[in-house]
């Protein structure tokens, strides 16, 4: 797989809906499992409230590249699965029932080139409540956080 990310695809309006409306189905079945991290202890359930956010325009302007934001949607739980803890922090929106915000990396295969992905997965303080995945991004070769724990 080239390591190099290739050029920005520019999508149309019309593929752009087509693309968000086929993850949004895609991730209605994963909605409600439960995602065991190999790397980790860790497992995290994808809700509803994170499916909807993973493609909402707000995340999907915070990654490089569009259509490889779908793609990867549309694989978060094995994406979550095989990724590396890159960071752990306290809840900037100081949201009372977080506990932390855990970010994971992981390279996603498409095309014949691999992409680094970011997964923000949300901590609560019930231990009862299980992990969040929150969000997911294509960010860009060596804006990577920190050293996996």
């Amino acid at each position: 797989m080239d390591e190099g990310c290739r050029r920005k695809i520019i999508l149309s309006n019309d593929e752009f809906q087509k693309l968000k409306k086929d993850t949004e189905m895609l991730l209605k079945r994963d909605v409600g499992k439960i995602f065991q991290n190999k790397n980790g202890e860790r497992s995290a359930r994808l809700y509803q409230k994170g499916a909807k956010r993973i493609v909402s325009r707000e995340a999907i302007n915070k990654s490089i590249d569009t259509k490889i934001h779908f793609e990867a949607a549309k694989n978060i739980g094995e994406l979550f699965e095989k990724s590396k803890k890159t960071q752990t922090s306290m809840d900037r929106a100081e949201e009372n029932d977080i506990k932390y915000i855990h970010r994971y990396e992981t390279d996603f295969e498409y095309d014949n080139f691999s992409y680094p992905i970011k997964i923000t997965v949300k901590e609560y303080y019930d231990e009862a409540e299980i992990d969040r995945i929150y969000s997911i991004e294509v960010i860009k070769k060596g804006d990577h956080g920190y050293a996996p724990e």
